[in-house]
C-alpha cells in the first residue's frame, strides 16, 4: 500500500505544472513506530522502493482515474467507488439541478471510499459527481 501511495502521489505532482521539485521524507524507517521510509530498519529494502525507483526510471503519468457506483440502500443512495491513494474527492448529491449534498472524502488504505448519502437527499432523480481535488477529472452517474 505504501508503494502505491507514494507512486500515485509521484504522478499527481507530476502532472502538476507548478510544482517542480518532491521530496521523499525518509529513506529508511527510523522506529518499529515510525515506518515511512523505502529501506526496513535492516536495511532491505520495502516494496515501495522497487516502486518508486520503477516510477523514476520512466515517464510518470497521471494516478488513474476514481470509479463511482450508486446503489439505493432503504431510504439512502450510497455512492462508492475506487480512487488514488494520494487525492482527495468531493462528492456531489444533487436533484433536479440542485445541489443537496456535499462532502469531500480519502480512501481508505486500499484505495475504496463510500459515502451513504442523507435520506432526505431522496433516491429518485440523484445525480452524484466525484472530483478529484487534485486534477479537476469529473465523473458523473445517476439514478432514475
Amino acid at each position: 500500500l505504501q508503494a502505491t501511495a507514494l507512486v500515485d502521489m509521484l504522478r499527481a505532482l507530476h502532472a502538476t505544472s507548478w510544482v517542480k521539485a518532491a521530496i521523499i521524507y525518509t529513506l529508511s524507517d527510523q522506529t518499529p513506530a515510525y515506518q515511512f521510509g523505502l529501506v526496513d530498519l535492516a536495511g532491505r529494502p520495502k516494496a515501495s522502493y522497487d516502486a518508486v525507483q520503477r516510477a523514476l526510471g520512466r515517464p510518470l503519468g497521471s494516478p488513474g482515474p476514481a470509479t463511482l457506483g450508486l446503489r439505493r440502500s432503504g431510504v439512502r443512495v450510497v455512492a462508492s467507488g475506487t480512487g488514488s491513494l494520494a487525492d482527495t474527492y468531493r462528492v456531489v448529491a444533487s436533484v433536479g439541478g440542485k445541489t443537496r449534498y456535499f462532502v469531500n472524502v480519502r480512501t481508505s488504505r486500499f484505495g475504496r471510499y463510500s459515502v451513504a448519502l442523507p435520506a432526505s437527499v431522496g433516491v429518485r432523480g440523484v445525480r452524484v459527481s466525484v472530483r478529484s481535488n487534485w486534477s479537476s477529472r469529473v465523473i458523473v452517474r445517476s439514478l432514475r
